[in-house]
């Protein structure tokens, strides 16, 4: 750690380079030796990969070493995700020593695609806070041994607001803890090769702007993404942009690359997820941006 670095909150002391990886997976692991007696829930957010770049020398030294890609060439980056990787592997080890890890769900799940400064999803487009496939298709494993079939694979979508009705189905809770309606559907029979009712379609709602990468050389606009709302139904997906109106619609199983806009070859489609889009929307009082920022001062 940096001696500029501000303290993180709740970690007050440690020595001196210490990794904050490495420190965060050495508090979970002293939560588990702690609460391995009764049921416990943790939950572990790795900074790594995340702004600012920055890893261990060692593990930089060793990725300066190796021979990068056209879409892979970043060593701090790559330092970052080992020493991420390195902390989970920490982590279940632990629980396989403590005997825990055949009562114990894990899930592996990344919130967003890679940052787009350092890294390319290909053949995916965009990254990072996009709602285009390389900021919205993530990592997600699920882990119990002897309750779910090791080298499983599953091609169903699902989402981030999934999680907290399959770990209430897991854990065998039939009533949500709120009186909020819930956005999402419980994947568990997935997991556990049960009979699973594939959703109409799921959705995306981006109304905001987002800065740009600095050190994206692809891209000129300022933004990363403008405001935006997106829909997957099936095999297509649509995309909205406010600023203009702009609609965008791919077949994401022909097309991951989202090269081929078939908005105008496939109007049917269009509308029909036009209009999924549209509901949604109305049913979940989505904020929609319509008047332009007079304060805003472009800047080339």
């Amino acid at each position: 750690m940096k001696k500029d670095l501000k303290p993180f909150e709740g970690i007050n002391s440690g020595k001196e380079g210490e990794y904050l990886t490495d420190r965060l997976t050495d508090e979970a692991l002293k939560f588990i030796n702690t609460n391995k007696e009764k049921p416990f829930f943790l939950y572990l957010s790795y900074f790594a990969v995340h702004t600012p770049i920055q890893a261990k020398d060692s593990l930089v030294e060793k990725y300066k070493a190796k021979q990068g890609t056209e879409y892979h060439n970043n060593p701090t980056y790559a330092a970052m995700i080992e020493s991420a990787d390195e902390g989970v592997g920490r982590l279940l080890e632990n629980l396989k020593r403590l005997n825990l890890d055949k009562n114990t769900l894990v899930i592996f799940y990344s919130d967003n695609g890679g940052y787009g400064g350092a890294t390319y999803q290909y053949p995916l487009r965009g990254s990072k806070g996009m709602l285009y496939e390389g900021g919205v298709r993530v990592p997600l494993f699920v882990r119990w041994p002897g309750k779910i079939k090791a080298g499983g694979q599953s091609e169903t979508p699902v989402i981030g607001v999934d999680f907290y009705s399959t770990l209430l189905e897991v854990a065998n809770i039939t009533k949500p803890l709120t009186n909020a309606k819930l956005d999402g559907q419980s994947f568990a029979p997935i997991l556990f090769d049960k009979p699973y009712k594939t959703r109409d379609a799921i959705y995306w709602h981006f109304p905001a702007y987002l800065e740009g990468f600095s050190a994206d050389k692809r891209s000129r606009d300022s933004f990363r993404t403008r405001p935006v709302s997106a829909v997957r139904s099936g095999d297509y997906k649509l995309l909205e942009f406010y600023e203009d109106k702009r609609v965008e619609l791919y077949n994401i199983k022909e097309d991951i690359g989202e090269t081929d806009n078939l908005a105008q070859k496939n109007p049917e489609k269009t509308k029909e997820l036009y209009e999924k889009l549209d509901t949604w929307r109305k049913q979940v009082n989505a904020p929609i941006p319509t008047t332009a920022n007079p304060w805003y001062v472009h800047q080339e």
